[in-house]
């Protein structure tokens, strides 16, 4: 009766959800814990990018889709990055069997390298990555390769987390290097996970999108990261505030009494302001604004607040 009622249930996640009983669970999981981690934070991101996923004219119909919707690239390469980020930035544990961070990170390389050799169907983060992948290899035009975005993507957080790890303070030009090599990359995946002609380039007004996400958070989540031994404030703005990074991360409340630290943030803002008009006026296919305004949509929220 118990692999009858198994064998049933996987039936109805697929006919009603149109994807991989053990991916929906996965999915499911995470958004809730997403959600108990930072209440509201990555609201308006995770429900735009279900919602985009599961876009499907034809989902009414059994047996018309085993994936979900017309982008079932999407939501676990989305989750895929932000599982990555959110433990190199330490706001998830390491998994099991792996020494540090970037032990994990060569362990993903070779899971790539190898074509997720062993891989096979389970509710782990590996058969989730897979997945993300295996739809996105699909799905890439003439000049994409979404092995190398992933491996630049990985290289970036391993920057990241020794960034945390050791307490590092970066000078702006560092910190706007690591912000487009932390968001260019993923952002590329996404494109090609929604089927969107649009690529992040350096020579683009696309590239407007790295930079306002790595500003725009930088500030939003100020306080948060100094408490969790990431300074995001340029060197010359921290000298020149008279605070040690160390007296910032043990009282990150300072920033908000600190006239020099106040006048970055307002710049920041201003410049986030600039980016969002060229950003509004950039002609895009349709599927490319829906991916745009689906990673922007919190970050103007925010802005807004402050201008």
């Amino acid at each position: 009766k118990a692999t009858l009622f198994g064998r049933f249930s996987r039936w109805a996640i697929r006919l009603t959800f149109q994807v991989e009983p053990e991916e929906h669970w996965f999915l499911t999981n995470e958004r809730v814990l997403l959600t108990n981690r930072a209440p509201g934070k990555y609201d308006d991101i995770t429900l735009a990018i279900n919602a985009i996923s599961s876009i499907n004219p034809l989902s009414r119909y059994p047996g018309q889709k085993r994936e979900k919707g017309l982008f079932p690239a999407l939501e676990p390469a989305y989750y895929t990055g932000r599982i990555i980020d959110d433990i190199a930035d330490g706001h998830r544990p390491l998994p099991e069997g792996f020494e540090n961070f970037k032990d994990w990170i060569d362990h993903l390389k070779k899971l790539l390298d190898s074509d997720f050799q062993g891989v096979t169907t389970d509710t782990t983060f590996e058969y989730l990555f897979k997945k993300a992948y295996e739809r996105l290899r699909a799905l890439q035009k003439p000049g994409d390769d979404v092995k190398d975005l992933y491996n630049k993507f990985f290289d970036a957080m391993v920057v990241e987390n020794i960034r945390r790890l050791k307490g590092e303070v970066k000078t702006e030009e560092e910190l706007q290097n690591l912000n487009w090599e932390s968001f260019s990359h993923v952002q590329n995946i996404a494109f090609i996970a929604i089927k969107s002609s649009a690529r992040v380039t350096k020579e683009s007004k696309l590239s407007a999108l790295p930079e306002l996400l790595g500003r725009g958070y930088s500030i939003r989540d100020l306080k948060e990261d100094l408490k969790d031994n990431i300074c995001n404030i340029p060197e010359i703005v921290l000298k020149e505030s008279l605070l040690t990074f160390e007296q910032l991360s043990e009282s990150p409340e300072l920033v908000n009494t600190n006239e020099r630290i106040q006048l970055w943030i307002k710049g920041e803002v201003n410049k986030c302001t600039q980016l969002i008009k060229i950003l509004d006026n950039e002609k895009l296919d349709l599927n490319g604004q829906l991916l745009v305004k689906a990673l922007t949509t919190g970050i103007k929220k925010y802005i807004g607040t402050l201008v």
